[in-house]
């Protein structure tokens, strides 16, 4: 047996949870391996989507839960389970495995479901926390770090009381937006409180002219002060990164402190705190919560933690400083993937080896953590140490442009190992994303299309997925545009499609095909000119895109298709009249005189029209909105039975003949502009912009209607002979990997 797992008895599975581990443990060989689950709660059930592997919130929170497969050789290396813990055996295992480094892996699905009132044992909860605190001071002494372990206020979450000595701390303090009063105020209480070990040194960039003259000033009096105070010379030009790394520069302490000089600290101790974190040898910095006022509730203040790359705020806003969040994941000591002021502890070495790149706002501090990290080291987000600040002085790094920086920072994935790829990026960052299409298929699939843009407008593409995601060919979702880089770039699509671009895409995204299914406008060439491989869908498309671009770039023709399997069973409904009915899909682009065609045509066709939103029609005309996929067009246009279609066309002839084809395949005899896109084999009868000849055939084809429906048959077994979109991969699924050139269409 290579495995082994616990389950509670009345807690379930999903179908497919076995072998979901089984195939993670056969790829990844991992010594132990744990999921999302269902928790049970009086107002509903909430899917617990947990943090991954991270030793620090580990030691202080029993996050791991349930349905936990360990690799039985890993067990049995560390000794199995120790009765002496029982209760929380398999906690006290988890501390074990975390001391010899084991690969651990967590699976960001949900495949196990508690049972109300779920439980292993009888061990009262009283006996459970003392036995886990036992288990982690145990933990923390065989890892060299001497520590008190007592209970939070919320069950199973715990903190460490340890005394580090002050081995020499120069304090930082960053001068940016701050005043005189705001550097006065830190200066009486920094100088007057506890002995210093180390000088505070001044520095800034961006700060009002009164504080320019304070810093020159104390520059200019560095011997009075006897190196107690030093300050960066304020020099034009001087950037906040390059007034850091001056700064860092001048510290000779082993430690150095940070602060933000527009900040408030909400507890004395502060440096105590955060030195104590940095008891663990691994830990190179330690950094403050910071809370921000309410604008309208005085006293009460929201949440901002540790940065999540590409995240438009940081983890925890929206959540109240008494409030743990879900599963108490802001109420305990975490490593993160990067934190900044307006207070952090730091191992000077640390710092010193770092680059400071012309970066600013959390872009900078993202930039420096990750090479701290990429040294080996932890960065430690600390929620028992609170600072208070304005939120104007957050400036989260939604761009992405911490992908200007070092090799370090440029190598970071989007995926933020210490976020949930299923939770947000925006606003609370511990909600799930609403837009589904940008969580990552689990298991990864090869092929994993992304579509954005107006769907209605990408309906023959978002077709074109569903059908091939039917076959098993790909896996695929879709969204609106407005995305950030980060969410596209965790989605890893490949690739992403882009239906009718017109902005640039986010800085720093991955690449992107285009694909128009209507003419672009001017503004939209950049946005055509960034993109990997182009794509129209008729040949007027093609030429319309060219006109746009370099006559070296490919624009390459993808003519839509149909789902053979939606239509190949289609069973036509006999009608609810006996009038010839008429088919036309409002795209907006009919001549002015079609509405006298349709007025004169009521007393003998049965008018059904596809509606734009917020069009009405006079008469007695059946309408429906646009269905939202193939199977709805199908399904409506069985039930209605359709004898002919028209698709009159003003100047516009550009539209591709996708929803021609859905009126072929429901067997209606087409009539169409001559100038529009039509398969030869479909029997269309082609038709000038001319009302008088639009009259003539509608006139034919009511006539004689039994020839009508001949045409109408011959014209379904036409476009069920065409190729159908399950037949070939559409270019527009082109990845560099897969082919480098794409030819541009006749």
């Amino acid at each position: 047996m290579e495995y082994a797992a616990l389950i509670n008895a009345g807690d379930t599975l999903a179908p497919d949870a076995c072998i979901r581990f089984a195939l993670e443990a056969a790829s990844s060989h991992a010594d132990m391996i744990y999921c999302d689950e269902v928790v049970p709660r009086d107002n509903g059930a909430w899917v617990r989507h947990k943090p991954g592997w991270d030793i620090t919130r580990l030691r202080q929170a029993a996050y791991i839960g349930d349905w936990v497969w360990y690799r039985t050789e890993a067990y049995k290396n560390i000794g199995g389970f120790n009765s002496a813990f029982a209760g929380v055996e398999e906690y006290d295992l988890q501390l074990r495995l975390a001391e010899v480094e084991a690969r651990v892996v967590r699976l960001p699905e949900t495949l196990f479901t508690r049972a109300a009132h779920s439980r292993r044992d009888n061990i009262p909860s009283t006996i459970f926390g003392a036995r886990a605190i036992d288990a982690i001071t145990e933990h923390l002494g065989r890892s060299g770090i001497s520590a008190l372990v007592q209970p939070r206020r919320h069950f199973g979450l715990f903190q460490h009381l340890r005394e580090t000595a002050d081995p020499g701390t120069s304090i930082i303090m960053l001068c940016d937006g701050a005043d005189v009063a705001m550097l006065d105020r830190w200066l009486t209480e920094l100088l007057s409180g506890s002995p210093l070990t180390g000088p505070i040194i001044l520095a800034g960039s961006e700060m009002p002219s009164e504080t320019v003259q304070y810093l020159a000033e104390v520059v200019a009096r560095e011997a009075v002060l006897e190196g107690k105070v030093l300050a960066i010379p304020p020099l034009p030009g001087l950037t906040s990164a390059e007034a850091l790394r001056k700064a860092v520069a001048l510290c000779k302490t082993e430690m150095v402190a940070m602060i933000e000089a527009r900040s408030i600290t909400a507890m004395p101790n502060w440096q105590t705190a955060l030195r104590a974190r940095l008891a663990d040898t691994r830990a190179a910095v330690a950094g403050a919560r910071t809370l921000v006022p309410l604008v309208k509730e005085t006293g009460r203040f929201s949440v901002q933690g540790p940065i999540i790359l590409g995240a438009d705020t940081r983890l925890g806003a929206g959540h109240l400083a008494d409030d743990p969040g879900p599963g108490g994941w802001l109420a305990v000591d975490q490593e993160a993937s990067a934190i900044s002021p307006p207070a952090l502890m730091a191992r000077r070495a640390a710092l010193s080896a770092c680059q400071f790149n012309n970066l600013t706002g959390d872009a900078l501090w993202i930039d420096l953590c990750a090479q701290i990290r990429s040294s080996g080291k932890k960065i430690i987000w600390v929620p028992d140490v609170s600072f208070i600040v304005q939120g104007n002085s957050i400036k989260p790094d939604y761009d992405g442009n911490f992908r200007n920086g070092s090799l370090a920072a440029q190598a970071l994935p989007w995926e933020d190992a210490y976020h949930h790829p299923a939770l947000s990026l925006r606003g609370d960052l511990l909600v799930p994303e609403q837009r589904l299409g940008l969580v990552r298929a689990a298991p990864a699939d090869p092929r994993s299309l992304l579509l954005s843009g107006v769907a209605e407008a990408g309906m023959a593409l978002l077709n074109a997925a569903r059908a091939m995601r039917a076959a098993g060919t790909i896996e695929a979702n879709w969204v609106g545009d407005h995305l950030l880089a980060a969410e596209i770039g965790r989605r890893a699509p490949s690739p992403w499609v882009r239906i009718n671009p017109v902005s640039d895409a986010p800085a720093h995204s991955v690449p992107y095909n285009a694909v128009f299914t209507a003419a672009p406008s001017a503004i939209a060439k950049p946005a055509i000119e960034a993109a990997q491989f182009i794509f129209a869908t008729s040949p007027a498309l093609v030429n319309k895109v060219r006109r746009l671009i370099s006559p070296s770039t490919a624009v390459g023709l993808w003519r839509p298709a149909l789902s053979k399997p939606v239509w190949r069973e289609l069973h036509m409904a006999n009608g609810l009249n006996t009038m010839p009915r008429i088919l036309w899909i409002d795209e907006g682009i009919a001549p002015v005189w079609w509405q006298e065609i349709i007025n004169q045509t009521q007393s003998t066709l049965s008018w059904i029209i596809v509606q734009r939103e917020s069009i009405t029609y006079a008469g007695a005309i059946a309408t429906l909105p646009a269905p939202a996929d193939e199977q709805g067009w199908a399904r409506e246009l069985a039930a209605l039975a359709p004898h002919i279609f028209v698709r009159p066309t003003d100047t516009d002839a550009d539209a591709d003949h996708y929803k021609a084809l859905l009126a072929a395949a429901s067997g209606c005899h087409l009539l169409i502009d001559e100038r529009f896109d039509m398969p030869e084999s479909l029997h269309v009868i082609r038709l000038p912009n001319r009302i008088a000849a639009w009259q003539r055939a509608i006139q034919a084809a009511v006539s004689n209607l039994q020839q009508t429906l001949e045409y109408g048959a011959r014209t379904r077994e036409a476009a069920l002979a065409l190729p159908a979109i399950e037949a070939e991969i559409p270019g527009w699924l082109t990845t560099p990997a897969a082919q480098t050139v794409i030819r541009a269409a006749e």
